[in-house]
């Protein structure tokens, strides 16, 4: 193994480079990545290696959430750091089989995963693809593509699902988060998963942010009360059936109408998760 990791990190290092959107669509059983990318993924199961599980959990908890807010009334949804939309189970494609009427926009910095996206898109009315950095909330909100496809004035559902662990504190991802918040209409929504360290060892850590250092990127990991924190400021939905309203694995998250499937998985829980919803100016309350 650690023969694979030195080619592996040297072709990483000085080749073409992995970007962390076809990494996640190799996890996910896409066709939308390169020998690097699967290079990559290779060694990220190697350190963890329920990690596609993980992967495919968190594209069925962002669904499960998606579809909750759809029938709470939620018509527009915002996936930032969005990747490659998967063949089965993509956001427009959840959504739209069951509302002609939803609207979603996917952003992502990195222009070739929007050129991807683009594509999966093709011919789909109601959603676009946005070029811009999820850390300029003005630039995504104020771009032509939302203001032509969004009605600010009514609810937004924000996705930020296995994306947040590329900024670092500095970043400060909750006054990211706050700022979308502040142009939020009442009654919108976030739906986010990060990963955490709570179950992983030293090893595994270092490995998992080694590697996205190396490919120019990073995998900040944060514990299961810092994640909840990121929510501030939206009344977090108790998940069912545990009731919880903290993050918690995203295999356990669902709600009365979308339960989450009865599959317990043995190993490492990389990603928790939450929903929150943006209350009214007279409801809120600082967290």
């Amino acid at each position: 193994m650690a023969y694979f990791h030195t080619l592996a990190y040297r072709r990483l290092a000085h080749g073409p480079g992995a970007r962390p959107g076809f990494i996640w669509d190799c996890l996910l059983g896409g066709t939308d990545h390169y020998p690097d990318d699967r290079i990559a993924a290779q060694m990220l199961r190697r350190l963890v290696p329920h990690l596609r599980r993980e992967a495919l959990a968190n594209r069925a908890f962002r669904n499960r959430a998606a579809l909750h807010l759809l029938r709470r009334g939620i018509r527009q949804f915002l996936d930032l750091g969005a990747g490659v939309p998967p063949c089965t189970g993509s956001l427009h494609r959840t959504l739209l089989a069951q509302a002609k009427g939803a609207r979603i926009a996917y952003v992502d910095h990195d222009a070739k995963v929007v050129e991807r996206i683009r594509a999966h898109l093709a011919g789909t009315d109601h959603t676009t693809a946005l070029h811009a950095d999820l850390r300029s909330p003005g630039g995504v909100l104020t771009s032509a593509e939302v203001l032509d496809l969004f009605d600010l004035s009514k609810p937004v559902a924000v996705i930020t699902t296995n994306v947040l662990q590329a900024l670092t504190d500095g970043d400060d991802p909750r006054g990211v988060l706050a700022a979308y918040r502040t142009a939020l209409a009442p009654g919108s929504a976030l739906v986010l998963s990060h990963p955490v360290s709570a179950d992983l060892g030293p090893t595994q850590a270092e490995g998992l942010s080694r590697t996205f250092r190396d490919i120019g990127s990073r995998f900040i990991l944060r514990t299961p009360d810092d994640v909840t924190a990121l929510l501030g400021g939206f009344d977090i939905i108790p998940a069912h059936p545990s009731g919880a309203t903290t993050a918690i694995p995203v295999d356990r998250w669902g709600t009365p109408d979308r339960p989450p499937v009865d599959n317990p998985r043995p190993g490492v829980r990389l990603l928790y998760g939450a929903v929150g919803i943006l209350p009214g100016p007279d409801e809120r309350h600082p967290r």
